[in-house]
């Protein structure tokens, strides 16, 4: 007989699901209802099925008050089902209100509910059978305000209880419920290092009285954040064998055996009082870095550009005509960083490949100096992989930036050089099991050098020697990131200074027959960064890692082909000083047209 009092639910799907009570069969669709009074209600959910289990408001103004207070399964609102077959389907706890959560009970009710006489002994070894199957892509969605090692009772979330056995994978999705207070570590393994492998701390999600494994349900990705922290939160399956058997935090009968499915921190190790972080933290916090790098790849390079701009101009004699050049240059790094991973310190692999494109706009000549400026183009593409973090993966952002120049050489040798620009960088930050994580947008980039040196003849024809002193600084702009865990990142748009002192020999070669001039060179600087004490927030605050003090040196040619026409090549290597810092060999190469 068809029964019309139903538990209330929403369901978003065109296709029907079941339920069988007793010996009836009931269908329902979008708006039906189903009775769930007793232990004998089957829910089959099939096909794409998203059922979003509501709060029963009879069950808020009475059931409590009438429930058996012997057993914490009656402390929360309840649905009752015989039997559940989730089969690539959805179950959505229903978001909570008034701090109301919500209990789903698959399975023969308790005794003490069913007002059935048993002993403590015929409690503990009941007879069950399979009452929880999923199977495909199965689903369910619990609210969570998270706490650690409190009584059963006293944990505020959604929970699903079995009593009898489970078969198959069901994936789980937590929805963080933002309590008052941050979210309570859960309690930190004893002094020996030897981890907890009873089910006190975190927050239990999931318990089962019958035959399960610790792959029966499973967080979505592996993990998940609460309340907007960068912190690593994982389920942890705890077999029946360590499981307290008692109504502190057992949702079954004294004594009766279950697996416990709990929500807690994760840690970097078990004797580490240390957080584990999400992956696209490692990402965060070395992507200044990274970017900086690109930077002043992109800043010797330009630098460059106004050397051979320069040589052209002394080789020909000709300073008036305007010039054209084009470049493709990057180089591959490694960041290192002074911190270990307990102290959230990671390092890099990067790789950084562009392409830029410059004009001599004009020239302005007195009786001792020769000015040039004009314009620089550029793009390029950075790719970068932290290391010492579970989970990071390789992200790539692209940059576009456009540079305005100035180079001022006297008859004696001295020249300045000048550079500012600004660059726009976009991209995505990728975590290994989800892919896109965050997306960048109009991060800008703002920098400028200026470059003194003096040319020197020696002794020796054809070779001179050339010391230079440069002083550089990189702003980076960000928005706040938002991230697919919830996380708020601000970046606090973090700078650096650097300074190269150093220089290079040049050795002039003229071939007679065609008027070639083919100049080699080898250079050697020390570059130092500087950086207030950088940190980006994550609601806490975590430190960026300087890019310290290296070494470079390097080797480049210079090929005059005509008086139009030149081209150059140049590769080098930098290597830091200390622990902390950049090691990269770089590569370039270019063309030059003067009209």
């Amino acid at each position: 007989m068809y029964k019309n009092y139903l538990l209330r639910y929403t369901l978003i799907s065109t296709v029907f699901f079941h339920f069988l009570s007793g010996n009836s069969l009931y269908a329902a669709s979008q708006s039906g209802s189903i009775p769930t009074e007793n232990e004998n209600t089957a829910l089959n959910l099939n096909n794409g099925t998203v059922w979003t289990l509501k709060i029963n408001k009879r069950e808020t103004e009475g059931e409590e008050q009438n429930a058996n207070q012997d057993l914490p399964v009656t402390d929360q609102l309840r649905s009752t089902f015989s039997t559940i077959n989730l089969n690539d389907s959805t179950i959505i706890f229903d978001k909570p209100t008034d701090d109301q959560y919500q209990i789903l009970y698959v399975g023969p009710l308790p005794a003490t509910e069913r007002n059935e006489e048993r002993s403590v002994s015929q409690q503990s070894t009941p007879s069950l059978s399979k009452v929880y199957n999923a199977t495909g892509n199965a689903k369910i969605h619990f609210n969570t305000k998270y706490s650690s090692a409190l009584a059963i009772r006293d944990q505020e979330t959604d929970q699903l209880v079995i009593n009898g056995n489970v078969s198959g994978t069901t994936t789980i999705y937590v929805n963080s419920i933002k309590g008052k207070k941050k979210p309570k570590s859960a309690p930190i393994p004893d002094r020996s290092g030897t981890p907890l492998i009873y089910n006190k701390s975190g927050i239990s999600l999931i318990q089962v009285s019958g035959i399960a494994n610790k792959d029966s349900f499973k967080l979505a990705n592996g993990y998940t954040t609460i309340n907007n922290y960068p912190y690593k939160y994982i389920l942890i399956a705890y077999a029946p064998e360590h499981s307290r058997h008692n109504h502190n935090q057992s949702m079954f009968a004294l004594y009766q055996p279950y697996w416990d499915f709990r929500l807690r921190n994760a840690y970097l190790d078990p004797k580490s009082k240390v957080k584990a972080l999400v992956p696209q933290m490692a990402s965060y916090l070395v992507m200044p870095n990274v970017l900086f790098s690109a930077g002043f790849s992109d800043i010797n390079q330009q630098n460059a550009s106004l050397s051979n701009l320069r040589a052209m101009s002394l080789e020909n004699d000709n300073n008036k005509k305007n010039a054209f050049f084009l470049s493709s240059y990057g180089n591959t790094a490694t960041l290192s960083s002074k911190h270990t991973a307990m102290e959230y310190g990671y390092g890099a692999d990067l790789r950084y490949s562009a392409l830029q494109l410059g004009v001599a706009l004009g020239v302005l000549e007195n009786q001792n100096t020769t000015t040039n400026f004009g314009l620089l183009g550029s793009y390029g593409q950075v790719s970068f992989t932290p290391k010492d973090m579970e989970g990071a993966a390789k992200s790539t952002l692209d940059k576009w930036s456009i540079s305005a120049f100035g180079s001022i050489h006297h008859r004696n040798g001295l020249y300045l050089d000048t550079l500012f620009s600004y660059g726009v960088v976009k991209g995505n930050i990728k975590v290994a099991d989800i892919g896109n994580i965050a997306k960048l947008d109009d991060v800008n980039t703002l920098s400028a050098s200026a470059t003194i040196g003096q040319q020197f003849a020696t002794g020796v024809e054809g070779l001179v020697f050339e010391p230079q002193a440069q002083l550089a600084y990189q702003r980076l702009i960000f928005d706040n990131i938002s991230d697919g865990n919830n996380l708020e990142i601000d970046m606090n748009d973090p700078n650096r200074w650097l300074v190269r002192i150093g220089g290079r020999l040049n050795k002039t070669v003229t071939a007679a027959e065609n008027a070639h001039i083919i100049s080699f060179y080898g250079k050697l600087n020390v570059i130092k960064t500087f950086a207030d004490r950088n940190t980006i927030q994550v609601i806490d605050n975590f430190n960026l890692d300087s890019m310290g003090a290296s070494v470079e040196g390097g080797v480049g040619i210079n090929a005059q082909l005509s008086k139009k026409i030149g081209l150059y090549g140049d590769v080098s290597h930098q290597h830091k000083l200390q622990k902390a810092g950049i090691s990269a060999t770089s590569l370039s190469g270019g063309i030059r047209y003067r009209f």
